[in-house]
């Protein structure tokens, strides 16, 4: 084992993670060779505090390293919260039935007009759905241990058969509602290649962390301006949507797909 695998199994067991970069891709050169000599690690910890880090790989002149700016900044997340969903409600007895319900319903319209709307009412019946009959995935969750602690109490004390039968109902619910939250997980970190019955919660948090790192746009160019404001690159993203959306097409230049 070399010492760039000792680094790496560093890095892994101490769950560090990678700030990326921004400019050239190396940060060495000796007039032949490149190569990218230098980074930024930081630890989860940091990630909380300082959740908006960039690493720029400034120019090097005349040096031979390009230096390393670092900007690490704590930035509330003000966006409001868009629908997503959830692979878990697909484990809910009739969920599937009640989408088809709702999408079976007529909409008067054409083509991706007809599309849209029914999309946005399955969207509006799923929120509403999953506030009032799926509910929090963390509550059903600490419900059902809280049931099987009581039922296991209560067979402890009176190991009657109908006791047994109820210890045995609500350790099925308590099985039923980790595999709920085993899911959200699963999906909130993109990790597909887990087993099931795993459930490090730790771990789910770790690969959700480095995943929002990743996907954070630190900036954008409108038009011939670059975009650094958290709040106006959301705004332009919703500008840029809604100017693909707000089309006004007539029937004889759109598709009249059968939705």
């Amino acid at each position: 084992m070399g010492p760039m695998d000792d680094f790496n199994d560093m890095v892994s067991d101490t769950a560090l993670v990678n700030a990326g970069f921004e400019g050239e891709p190396f940060t060495w050169i000796n007039k032949r060779i490149w190569k990218r000599l230098d980074g930024v690690l930081y630890s989860e910890e940091l990630v909380e505090i300082l959740n908006n880090t960039r690493v720029t790989h400034l120019p090097r002149r005349l040096s031979d390293h390009h230096p390393l700016f670092i900007h690490a900044v704590k930035m509330e997340n003000k966006k409001p919260s868009s629908f997503r969903f959830q692979n878990m409600w697909l484990k809910y007895d009739n969920f599937l039935n009640t989408v088809k319900r709702s999408w079976c319903r007529s909409i008067e319209g054409y083509g991706m007009y007809k599309l849209q709307q029914k999309l946005y009412r399955n969207n509006e019946l799923l929120k509403q759905w999953n506030r009032d009959t799926f509910g929090n995935v963390f509550t059903i969750v600490q419900q059902a241990k809280q049931n099987a602690t009581e039922a296991e109490k209560k067979f402890d004390m009176d190991p009657s058969a109908e006791n047994l039968i109820a210890l045995n109902q609500s350790n099925a619910e308590l099985v039923h509602a980790l595999s709920l939250e085993s899911e959200y997980w699963r999906q909130k970190s993109n990790c597909k290649w887990l087993e099931d019955g795993e459930r490090n919660t730790k771990f789910f948090h770790s690969l959700l962390k480095k995943k929002m790192i990743k996907s954070t746009i630190h900036r954008i160019m409108e038009g011939n301006q670059e975009v650094t404001n958290s709040d106006q690159i959301r705004e332009s993203g919703a500008r840029y949507s809604e100017n693909l959306l707000s089309g006004n097409p007539n029937r004889h230049d759109s598709p009249d797909f059968p939705f």
